[in-house]
């Protein structure tokens, strides 16, 4: 209702919901963020806002954008214009915005025609003229004007390509493919923060509401297709065409790594994608894969350093890569599964995500070891076993009354956890206290030895 109240105050210059939303209304898929548009300047709305129930916020007068508040309710709002990009710079911002009052020319400086179409509030009728309604029908994505031309504006619309058809399912029409692939150098003209962000979408695609099962896939390999891939993530790539051990694996690595990712749930979807990037490094240096995850770990600091991950993001990534090959057989001893799941607490349920999501992408999905390793950690966990040092019945003022001090400290509580951990003590104050003393008296005996 907000809306339409909204709409009524522009009087002739007609308010719109255009973009995304109107593209999931036809879809009937829900959406969040509503975008307005109108032929009114953005300084003629902030003087018609001024005394109304609406707030309002300017985002960019440049580009004639605000924020339009009423309460919980947020519009993003741009007034009509047509923008001008340096030729072929792909630089994302135009140079400079003309502003007027012909939905045309508003329409054909966006992307696809599907994010192209108006919904006229008061008239609640859908105002097409692009051809965006007959493209969602039949599933189609394609520019609004000539690709080459909507896409060497703004390189970050290919990066979009793909995440739309990975969200939708929809295909892409041939000349805007084409078009895509031929300018995808131009991606190299965008932030790392927009090639991060879209590439998150992408990687979370089959999450959207618009329920295309195995679209992050489908986007990934879009941008495999696309070539972008290659210059975002080259050492990805690099694994295209590299055979494996056809005992263990059906795929090269990129392949196998593209597939893992896509069993993968959707929190470690990018260290199941990398997990296996150093193996084309380790066959050039040692002529076999058996250092891969070690190597691949200082690739994957490298990239999350790149793509300005966040530390949390970075810390996981390079992790889970260092220690996925962790007991792939299954013969590790109780004792040595145990202290692997302390030294990786903070990981060790990614850690067996990601382990089941290589498995189904191999050849022979045998998943006993994991099995073994799981059964074990629920163990722990169903007797209160401690995996940090803050979760002991213990701490630095007990020991410090027990006559410990400075670095020993820390030193006895990392020991007690390893002993809890494994089973040797009880995580009790208690015990705790009594193995500290049994600890000290032997190393004071020790020393007078």
């Amino acid at each position: 209702m907000s809306l339409e109240n909204l709409a009524k105050l522009f009087g002739e210059d007609r308010l719109y919901i255009v973009g995304g939303y109107v593209r999931n209304m036809l879809m009937d898929v829900p959406a969040s963020d509503i975008d307005i548009a109108s032929p009114k300047r953005a300084e003629e709305v902030l003087e018609l806002l001024s005394n109304s129930e609406f707030r309002v916020e300017p985002s960019s007068l440049r580009m004639g954008t605000l924020i339009i508040r009423d309460g919980d309710e947020k519009y993003e709002y741009t007034a009509f214009r047509q923008d001008s990009y340096p030729e072929g710079s792909g630089r994302h911002r135009p140079l400079s915005v003309t502003f007027g009052r012909d939905m045309e020319s508003d329409a054909r400086r966006r992307d696809f025609t599907v994010n192209a179409i108006y919904y006229d509030v008061l008239a609640d009728a859908y105002v097409d003229v692009v051809g965006g309604i007959e493209d969602v029908e039949r599933g189609i994505l394609r520019t609004v004007r000539e690709p080459e031309e909507v896409f060497s504006e703004d390189g970050l619309r290919i990066m979009r390509l793909a995440r739309f058809h990975a969200e939708t399912g929809f295909s892409v029409e041939e000349k805007t493919f084409a078009a895509a692939k031929k300018l995808s150098y131009l991606i190299n003209d965008i932030s790392v923060e927009r090639i991060t962000e879209e590439l998150k979408k992408i990687l979370i695609a089959d999450i959207k509401p618009y329920g295309n099962k195995g679209g992050h896939i489908q986007g990934i390999k879009m941008l495999f297709e696309l070539g972008v891939l290659d210059r975002i993530l080259p050492e990805l790539t690099k694994g295209s065409g590299v055979a494996q051990n056809e005992k263990y694996h059906k795929s090269d690595v990129l392949t196998h790594s593209i597939e893992t990712m896509g069993y993968a749930d959707f929190d470690i979807r990018l260290p199941a994608l990398l997990h296996d990037v150093g193996k084309p490094y380790a066959l050039e240096r040692d002529g076999n894969m058996y250092a891969h995850a070690v190597i691949g770990s200082d690739i994957v600091r490298k990239i999350a350093a790149r793509l300005r991950l966040s530390k949390r993001e970075s810390a996981e990534a390079v992790k889970l890569t260092k220690i996925h090959m962790f007991d792939l057989d299954g013969k590790a001893k109780d004792r040595t599964v145990k202290k692997f799941i302390l030294e990786n607490a903070d990981v060790i349920e990614k850690f067996f995500k990601l382990r089941k999501a290589d498995i189904q992408a191999s050849k022979q999905v045998d998943l006993t070891s994991l099995y073994k390793m799981e059964n074990i950690y629920d163990a722990m966990m169903s007797k209160g076993t401690p995996l940090s040092i803050g979760e002991l019945d213990i701490d630095g003022k007990d020991l410090m009354e027990l006559g410990i001090v400075g670095k020993e400290i820390g030193t006895t509580l990392s020991e007690l956890l390893e002993k809890a951990a494994l089973g040797e003590v009880e995580n009790s104050n208690l015990a705790l206290v009594e193995c500290v003393l049994d600890s000290f008296g032997k190393k004071k005996n020790k020393r007078k030895v």
